[in-house]
């Protein structure tokens, strides 16, 4: 199987979404990780090898660009949080653990390797939800541009190789569903700490 490789500028996915991940680390460092979780990031990890793994089967060059530099920032952020010793297991891990064996029981019995992409992209969006009540009880203007560069990341996909009126799963779906997630998370804290006068 060969891998058929977009032209143009869809290799910028890669290192847009690493900068995002940076300002993230950044700001995790900032607060020492408070609020955060090793686990739920090691969690993540899987669920998006699930998804690379996928990808490169689907032959999908902007799935495993952009998980591919997830799964990097995610790696270094849940390194810094065992240095903190922030470990912890709640509900959120036990969702995304919850997703992630669903996610590999519908890969392994699926003879459709699009059904198995769209369940792995909807266990994505449903294992953040508990970040994005986390973000509405306790939003942190400090995440915004991290969050923000990782939403242009996102975009990459829709704007420079693969436009919208030519949609399809295997391109547009992941941008698609985890960039109007973050936008969700951007928009809680924006309007929760203009509300409340937070600072972040």
């Amino acid at each position: 199987m060969f891998l058929i490789i977009s032209t143009g500028f869809s290799w910028l996915i890669f290192p847009v979404t690493l900068l995002s991940y940076w300002f993230i680390f950044l700001e995790t460092v900032r607060k020492k990780g408070r609020g955060q979780s090793f686990f739920s990031w090691l969690l993540w990890i899987v669920l998006d090898l699930i998804m690379l793994v996928q990808s490169i089967e689907a032959e999908s060059i902007f799935y495993i660009l952009l998980m591919g530099a997830s799964i990097t920032g995610s790696l270094v952020i849940s390194f810094y949080l065992v240095l903190q010793k922030k470990i912890s297991w709640n509900f959120g891990e036990w969702l995304s653990l919850f997703l992630i064996i669903l996610s590999l029981l519908i890969w392994v019995n699926s003879k459709n390797i699009d059904f198995a992409i769209a369940f792995s992209v909807l266990s994505q969006v449903f294992a953040g939800i508990p970040l994005t009540i986390k973000t509405y009880n306790e939003p942190e203007k400090g995440y915004l541009l991290g969050y923000g560069i990782f939403i242009l990341s996102c975009l990459l996909p829709l704007l420079v190789d693969s436009p919208l009126n030519e949609f399809n799963l295997k391109n547009h779906l992941l941008p698609i569903a985890l960039g109007l997630h973050t936008l969700v998370d951007c928009m809680v804290i924006i309007v929760k700490t203009k509300r409340f006068g937070r600072s972040g």
